[in-house]
């Protein structure tokens, strides 16, 4: 859903995905996993997900986001939600202004809202 929001708004998608560094098999495994269901849509496999550019990060692991957000001022993070990152929800712990929780059909209107900001403010090409 979150896909379809970004592709309908303006957004070129691009899969940024990570693999674990004991299993090889697993990058390749991630790249054609993406070309069968995604095609079309650039693949680039990072060993650290903040050294690629985006305006729009959606991930569900913390580990992955927050070093990503850091170097973002104005990045925004569509945070899967998941049991290991719920103190990012509303009211959590790590509640953050450019981190939205997406929890489904419950906060859909609000991730779009914010998606589409994140589209429509000037800066570099998405």
């Amino acid at each position: 859903m979150v896909f379809h929001a970004a592709v309908e708004i303006g957004f070129k998608p691009h899969v940024l995905t990570k693999g674990p560094t004991s299993a090889p098999s697993a990058w390749s495994e991630k790249l054609e996993w993406c070309q069968a269901n995604l095609p079309g849509v650039d693949v680039t496999l990072a060993g650290d997900k903040s050294l690629v550019y985006g305006r729009v990060l959606f991930d569900d692991w913390p580990g992955y986001f927050e070093p990503w957000l850091a170097k973002r001022p104005r990045g925004l993070v569509v945070c899967l939600a998941q049991p290991w990152n719920a103190d990012y929800a509303v009211g959590g712990s790590k509640q953050h202004p450019r981190i939205i929780r997406y929890e489904g059909y419950e906060n859909y209107e609000a991730v779009y809202d914010l998606l589409r900001q994140a589209y429509d403010r000037p800066g570099r090409a998405v």
